[in-house]
């Protein structure tokens, strides 16, 4: 590994760690064990009724039946995977590359006695799983954290099973070309989450083809996603005020400066038409698949 590449890995680290008492404070990370947008259909009336129905999506996309063998790429504090296995009656493998929050998903699985989940810290590029071991892998807002897709989508062609299943929940640049303003709107974004890059839609799609993935369907859920958006935004302002005391009192830091901040991001982003949040699903093809 380049330096380069383990002082970014380090950076995410810190960020989770950091940012830990953010999302305990938003999103209930301590009774929700989850670290997405979530899924807001007609009726959702809380916050764990949307994450449940985002990790929901996982399971009707890759078609998850008792028995399949999936690998949570990027598995946070282990409640997707964690529930997946508990409902499907599926063997689920999380990995991450943060031991801080392999450790919460360990405890979470000892927790609920769910036997058929396990957790261990891995490069998701670079896995140490055999060819072919899994039925579906799925990435929750976590994909974006590859600074080389086609990289991460090679070592999952890999891994999965001959129509394998494949079920990618990402922020995606648009075609849209923004202008010097915009750009830096969309670079404190990714800074204040660590994150080198969002992938573009047609490079991701263009990507998913070059490493062997057919039937590649894309779907926008937008307007799905705009409640949490919205609720991202509504925090910034208490937030920034909140911030600003506790680091007075120096009980934060950079990290959480910039993560306050992101909620501000976020949404100007998404009000400009720059990114998008999409399901790609796909399978790995075979020998004359096209």
């Amino acid at each position: 590994m380049s330096s380069l590449l383990k002082d970014y890995h380090s950076n995410i680290n810190e960020y989770y760690q950091r940012a830990q008492s953010d999302y305990e404070l938003i999103w209930h990370l301590k009774t929700h064990h989850c670290l997405h947008y979530g899924y807001w259909q007609p009726g959702t009336r809380t916050l764990r009724e949307a994450l449940m129905r985002m990790t929901e999506q996982v399971a009707l996309h890759g078609r998850i039946a008792p028995g399949d063998r999936a690998v949570d790429l990027g598995c946070g504090v282990g409640g997707p995977a964690v529930y997946l296995a508990e409902k499907y009656q599926c063997q689920v493998e999380g990995i991450s590359i943060s031991l801080f929050q392999i450790r919460q998903a360990r405890a979470l699985a000892k927790n609920k006695k769910t036997g058929s989940v396990g957790f261990s810290v891995q490069d998701y590029c670079h896995t140490l799983f055999d060819d072919e071991q899994f039925d579906i892998a799925y990435a929750i807002e976590s994909a974006c954290y590859a600074v080389d897709k086609k990289e991460l989508l090679s070592e999952i062609n890999r891994i999965l099973k001959p129509r394998g299943r494949l079920v990618v929940l990402d922020f995606f640049r648009t075609g849209a070309q923004p202008n010097e303003a915009d750009e830096m709107i969309m670079k404190k974004w990714t800074e204040s989450w660590a994150i080198a890059d969002y992938a573009r839609e047609s490079d991701f799609e263009t990507q998913l083809q070059e490493t062997g993935f057919i039937n590649i369907k894309r779907i926008n859920i937008n307007k799905e996603i705009y409640p949490s958006v919205k609720r991202l935004y509504y925090c910034y302002y208490p937030g920034v005020v909140c911030d600003l005391l506790f680091r007075l009192a120096k009980n934060r830091g950079r990290v959480n400066y910039k993560n306050v901040r992101s909620a501000f991001y976020q949404y100007k982003a998404f009000k400009k038409g720059l990114w998008n949040y999409n399901i790609y699903v796909a399978e790995k093809g075979g020998p004359g698949d096209t």
